[in-house]
């Protein structure tokens, strides 16, 4: 089943569930107020016989004159509307009775106890002065009083149900026209339900339309959700992803195109040189075999560069973390590069190296960082320049700033400098430079440390590298 249908099901079922409640509550409120109303008018009616009996108290102050005598409870029951002339449970020798019925009463006026009467008088303390078949076991009292005291009380059925009369015809009606209504709103319900449930299912339509295209490699796609609520935030999340897919795939096409013709280079020079030497354009000899080396070994440092970096993107390179001086790790590494910036006349300056500075990290892989910066600056800096390493510790951090001279790179270079197979243009060139995975191993390297890695413009004309360590394990 769709979902939309489900949807629709749910809503319409729980409507339903609610109308029926409703109803049911209804019925039972205005079947309960209909009894409480008919108990409460019953006991207005016999507030005149009351304040008879109170009189008829305060003349003896005692109830000897209606203890036991049921004929004179009967004779005020009448007397106050109460009873029939014709009330069969009447005696008709008695002297009582016979003035009952000679009183002359309306014939169609019908009193509450037209039936069979149900009452009894309670002395202060509720002990029974005289009862009118009083056996019904869910009674009111209502207090009988003279000079402010209670001197007694009425005792009267309380009616539970209704079983006849205009009431029960009343709530009948009552309950054809609630069920009308219930039918009706229903039919609204369900009016109702099924745009609604169509409207909260179109997203999660084009939301499975757009993840379909998705799967095909459609990452261009967007969708046009403009809603406020969940749907609306999980429809700017998946333009978002598609977005993000769209620059993966054009990242790995170029990753692919740039690996291609990294690799394609120093191929078809070797191949090359060794169809000349076949063709005897080139005599074999040592001079050719060692140019040859070259190209492989530059071969073979890029396929490790290239290997190091997919082990870094994936989680592949081991740490061995321990606590390391950084500081005599530099001394160190600037010694073994020397001769390589004295080949070059590039002066080293250097600050804050003498002090130990340690940091928790693997030197396996600080070496390797090192060496791809070193070989960086020595690569883009001109004959004659300078390199300035600095390096501080504070309590949140240990920072590393490597600047060189110029020639420097632009604002929009910068941002790429870490990107896979990058080189600027000019000087920066496959001729004097590397393959260009230097420096995106080393921002994978860093970032194993839990640090950071940035470039901006040096003061001394090329670039400066700063890189961030976190103080502590």
């Amino acid at each position: 089943m769709q979902i939309q249908n489900k949807l629709f099901l749910t809503l319409l079922t729980t409507s339903i569930l609610a109308v029926a409640i409703l109803v049911g509550l209804m019925q039972w409120s205005v079947g309960r107020g209909m009894v409480d109303y008919i108990n409460q008018r019953e006991a207005n009616k016999i507030q005149p016989m009351i304040s008879d009996i109170a009189k008829q108290y305060g003349q003896t102050e005692s109830w000897r004159w209606l203890q036991s005598k049921p004929r004179v409870l009967r004779k005020l029951m009448f007397e106050n509307l109460l009873l029939r002339r014709d009330d069969k449970h009447c005696d008709h020798d008695d002297e009582d009775c016979r003035d009952m019925k000679s009183s002359h009463r309306p014939k169609e006026f019908m009193p509450p106890y037209s039936r069979r009467p149900d009452l009894a008088i309670l002395d202060a303390n509720g002990h029974t002065v005289v009862a009118i078949n009083a056996r019904s076991k869910h009674r009111s009292k209502i207090a009988i009083e003279w000079q402010g005291n209670v001197v007694g009380w009425v005792s009267i059925p309380d009616r539970e149900k209704i079983s006849e009369g205009f009431e029960l015809l009343f709530i009948e009606q009552q309950q054809k026209a609630f069920w009308l209504m219930a039918l009706v709103v229903i039919v609204l319900a369900g009016i109702i339900a099924f745009p609604l449930a169509r409207h909260f299912v179109r997203p999660i339509k084009q939301l499975t339309q757009g993840t379909n295209q998705l799967i095909q490699g459609k990452y261009e796609l967007q969708l046009s959700i403009d809603r406020n609520d969940e749907l609306g935030i999980l429809a700017r999340d998946f333009n978002e992803l598609a977005q993000t897919l769209d620059k993966n795939e054009g990242a790995r096409r170029r990753w692919v195109a740039d690996i291609s013709h990294e690799l394609r280079t120093p191929l078809a020079i070797l191949s090359g040189e060794v169809e000349a030497m076949l063709d005897g354009v080139r005599p074999l000899s040592k001079d050719g075999i060692q140019s040859m080396q070259e190209e492989v070994s530059q071969l073979s440092q890029l396929v490790n560069d290239l290997y190091a970096l997919t082990q870094a993107d994936i989680g592949g390179l081991s740490y061995r973390k321990q606590d390391i001086d950084l500081a005599e790790l530099l001394r160190s590494k600037l010694k073994s590069f020397e001769p390589l910036f004295n080949q070059y006349h590039q002066i080293i300056q250097c600050n804050n190296t003498d002090t130990p500075i340690n940091i928790w990290a693997d030197s396996t892989r600080l070496n390797q960082l090192l060496d791809n910066l070193f070989t960086n600056a020595n690569r883009y800096t001109d004959d004659g320049g300078k390199i300035h390493i600095s390096i501080e510790q504070n309590k949140s951090s240990t920072n590393l700033i490597i600047e060189d001279s110029d020639p420097g790179v632009t604002d929009e270079a910068l941002t790429h400098l870490f990107d896979h197979l990058y080189r600027t243009e000019q000087s920066r060139n496959r001729n004097s430079g590397g393959s260009g995975l230097g420096l995106a191993i080393c921002k994978r390297i860093v970032e194993g440390h839990g640090g950071t890695i940035t470039a901006s413009h040096s003061t001394l004309g090329g670039v400066a590298i700063q890189i961030q360590f976190p103080v502590g394990k």
